[in-house]
């Protein structure tokens, strides 16, 4: 048992050296980043004609933030799936269509501009009505909910509300929703932006319905410790998304056009044209299929990421619960910094005491 405590200690040593020693270099990219900062601030003091890099350098950076932001709306203006994995930038990409709307509707809070209305309200708003009374031609009268007009509907984490796993009683139960979706443009002049993490996890309806396109968030920069703390880019996450037409292309993760390599083209038998030609045949088989960048500041996030905690537990205080929870990892870091060793050798020993 003492080999493997040493063993456990040593390891821990190890890690808490080589945190220490990335944190340094961290520091040091960090302080060479200010300095070349500082270095561009001053520099028209002593080179007049600098001045025009502190004129042209915004103007292209606002240039580069409204065009890519401006193709993620305009992908974003229909019935569309945004799906990643964990920590992708679902939310940020969610975040930033929301804010490109005057109103919005929501199943959870995610700004001023948003109203708060439960799924069933929405979705079931034309209940009793099937598509067999459509058949029939036994449509139900409704109350339409003019605040509704033109309001586009953000359904987010859809997979704890629909999941596929509950496919048949979803059917069975909520037989309008198909129903809605499929005729939402014309009832309410709108559109539904579902966000999931898998698009396999998500209600079969839902998949089918959502038929205009879907976002997949590749990666977000900006949650490091070095973007956080240098210029310009402290201020603003960077999301890395790619838009697919077709939903077979989205399921096997497909790559547009340009990124394919030039044997693959040119050995593909099908591909026996210009490049204009097989973008065009790659296009046709497969959909759309493109990259973008997301810019998005970080004082324009509003969503809560640990919402559903107050859904489920009573009597949570989230702005306190948030403050306390970032004082005791604070004060954790800054304990295990100090005394990693001791620490360690305290809990192997509890460990010890147990066994």
């Amino acid at each position: 048992m003492g080999f493997f405590k040493d063993k456990i200690i040593m390891n821990n040593k190890k890690t808490i050296f080589w945190k220490k020693i990335k944190r340094v270099l961290e520091q040091i990219v960090i302080t060479i980043i200010w300095a070349i900062w500082l270095i561009l601030i001053l520099l028209p003091l002593i080179w007049p004609y600098a001045i025009l890099l502190w004129i042209f350098a915004p103007m292209i950076w606002l240039l580069i933030k409204i065009v890519c932001n401006q193709k993620l709306r305009h992908y974003g203006k229909d019935n569309i799936i945004v799906f990643g994995g964990k920590r992708k930038g679902k939310g940020l990409i969610f975040q930033h269509l929301i804010n490109g709307v005057e109103k919005g509707l929501s199943n959870i809070p995610y700004g001023n501009n948003v109203t708060t209305v439960p799924l069933y309200d929405y979705f079931e708003s034309i209940a009793p009505n099937t598509f067999e009374d459509m058949i029939n031609g036994t449509i139900k009268k409704c109350k339409k909910v003019e605040a509704w007009e033109g309001v586009p509907y953000f359904l987010d984490d859809s997979a704890l509300y629909l999941p596929s796993t509950e496919d048949s009683r979803l059917k069975a139960k909520y037989k309008s929703l198909p129903l809605f979706i499929t005729a939402q443009g014309h009832l309410y002049d709108s559109y539904t932006v579902v966000n999931t993490q898998n698009i396999e996890r998500l209600y079969k309806t839902i998949r089918e319905l959502q038929m205009d396109g879907y976002i997949k968030a590749k990666e977000t920069i900006g949650k490091g410790y070095i973007s956080r703390h240098i210029p310009i880019l402290r201020k603003y996450f960077i999301v890395k998304w790619r838009f697919y037409e077709n939903i077979e292309s989205a399921k096997n993760g497909l790559v547009p056009f340009s990124h394919l390599g030039i044997t693959q083209r040119v050995t593909d038998p099908l591909y026996k044209t210009t490049a204009s030609a097989l973008k065009e045949q790659y296009e046709g088989q497969n959909g759309i299929i493109t990259d973008g960048l997301l810019f998005i500041r970080r004082k324009d996030i509003y969503y809560d990421t640990r919402y559903y905690e107050t859904v489920f537990f009573e009597n949570i205080n989230h702005e306190k619960v948030h403050m306390e929870k970032a004082t005791r990892r604070k004060e954790k870091k800054r304990v295990n910094s100090k005394n990693g060793k001791e620490n360690t050798t305290e809990r192997i020993t509890e460990e010890d005491k147990t066994a």
